[in-house]
């Protein structure tokens, strides 16, 4: 019988730390029996990404809503896990714009009316990253490709755009980094930049010194002036707490891992997916963060899957010819793949409460037009697996819902209290 050991034990050598996965010594006595126990549940994930093209409807919507639909050319890519995931058809936010659109594929609000709503644009992903906050060393993750994370004030996440890079944030060793050089990783790598201990304390203690100084301020105001300066501490409160979070974190050593990254070129899409897929899985693996959004790449370019000759955007414009549209379908078929190979990889990892990894993570594949070559943003195409629900089945909602209610019912199954995301006010029905 294992002696109780803490949850945060570290193996320590001479400048080396290495964090433990979840193990049996770490569970309390109280929940030896029955691994479900709350005491011992594995913490919830999301991983949502984003194409920018769509998909051809017909080639991926099914045509029965049933459990034995039939599979159309490009779900066929992930045929072999059809009881693994859903697919849903007629799902949408309900918006316009064409490109100008996509971006709301996890938000259901464009950008320039974000101070219309309470929440303004914030995407799920971000949502989801408040409630964990700093539980994790990275409360959320925005990879590859940036257009799908959004903040409540109406801005864009950055994104890791290197793997090398993200690998490095995750699991490489600064503390031992001088000043000089964190400078020069900073400018390098404007998103996620690595600070030591005594920068972040440092500018705390400025925070302290600004707090003050507006106080001092406030009772020589009126009240318009007063109102814009409870929003400046709201502001503070904001940076404050984030920086709170950052210095424990700091102290924390990263996990180690025996991997090395991946590189590839957006041109070899299948590699690129590898890899950032690979990564994600390692910072779920290693509770480096919970919620993660994978953006893949657009634009001109031809990929180097076999078959395709034509570029990407040139082909989502196929006008009905159907040698572009089977090119087009490959393409589709390399999204649909490499994220089922994703889903397959999740359910192969066993959680230390018993489950798999698909159990504890929801993660989906989607985009924020439904047909590029309509440029419409109807019909999204959206396959979803995992978070415990049982799949196998082609959801067509007949426009009776939208897609926010769906990612009401996902933050909710993430164990985020909310009655409302962002549009949304009632669940999504039809997942058991």
């Amino acid at each position: 019988m294992s002696i109780p050991i803490d949850r945060r034990t570290m193996l320590r050598g001479v400048g080396v730390a290495v964090a433990l996965p979840l193990l049996d010594a770490m569970i309390p006595a109280s929940a030896a029996y029955g691994r479900n126990s709350a005491a011992v549940k594995s913490p919830m994930r999301f991983l949502g990404t984003g194409t920018p093209l769509g998909m051809h409807p017909s080639n991926f919507h099914p045509k029965m809503a049933t459990r034995d639909y039939e599979m159309p050319r490009s779900l066929k890519a992930i045929e072999h896990i059809r009881n693994d995931f859903t697919v849903f058809t007629n799902l949408d936010h309900g918006l316009y714009g064409g490109h100008y659109t996509n971006h709301t594929l996890y938000s259901g609000v464009k950008v320039e009316e974000h101070k219309d709503h309470d929440e303004g644009n914030i995407t799920i992903d971000q949502r989801y990253a408040e409630h964990v906050f700093s539980e994790t060393r990275y409360s959320s993750l925005c990879l590859w490709h940036s257009d799908y994370s959004w903040t409540r004030r109406g801005i864009k996440v950055p994104s890791i755009r290197s793997t090398e890079h993200a690998f490095a944030l995750l699991f490489a060793d600064t503390s031992g980094i001088g000043s000089k050089r964190r400078r020069r990783n900073k400018s390098k790598f404007s998103a996620y930049p690595e600070e030591s201990t005594a920068d972040l304390e440092a500018r705390n203690s400025v925070l302290d010194a600004i707090k003050g100084d507006a106080r001092s301020l406030k009772t020589r105001l009126g009240a318009a002036d007063r109102d814009k300066l409870d929003e400046y501490f709201t502001s503070i409160r904001e940076v404050e707490r984030k920086l709170q979070s950052s210095i424990k974190w700091s102290k924390i050593p990263k996990p180690k891992v025996n991997e090395t990254p991946k590189s590839a070129s957006d041109r070899d899409l299948d590699k690129a997916y590898e890899a950032w897929y690979d990564l994600a899985l390692l910072a779920f693996k290693t509770d480096s963060t919970r919620s993660i959004i994978l953006g893949t790449p657009g634009g001109g370019r031809a990929f180097k899957i076999p078959g395709v000759t034509s570029g990407y955007h040139d082909l989502s414009h196929h006008g009905h010819e159907e040698k572009k549209i089977e090119q087009l379908s490959l393409i589709d078929q390399c999204h649909l793949r490499q994220w089922g190979r994703f889903v397959e990889k999740l359910k192969a990892t066993k959680e230390a409460d018993g489950r798999t990894m698909l159990d504890t993570t929801i993660t989906m594949l989607g985009s924020g037009m439904g047909d590029g070559a309509r440029h419409n943003n109807e019909n999204l195409p959206l396959v979803m697996a995992g978070g415990g629900w049982r799949h196998g089945s082609h959801i067509n909602v007949f426009k009776r819902q939208k897609l926010n209610s769906l990612y009401l019912t996902i933050l909710q199954r993430l164990g985020v209290k909310t009655r409302k995301f962002n549009t949304a006010e009632t669940s999504f029905t039809g997942l058991k």
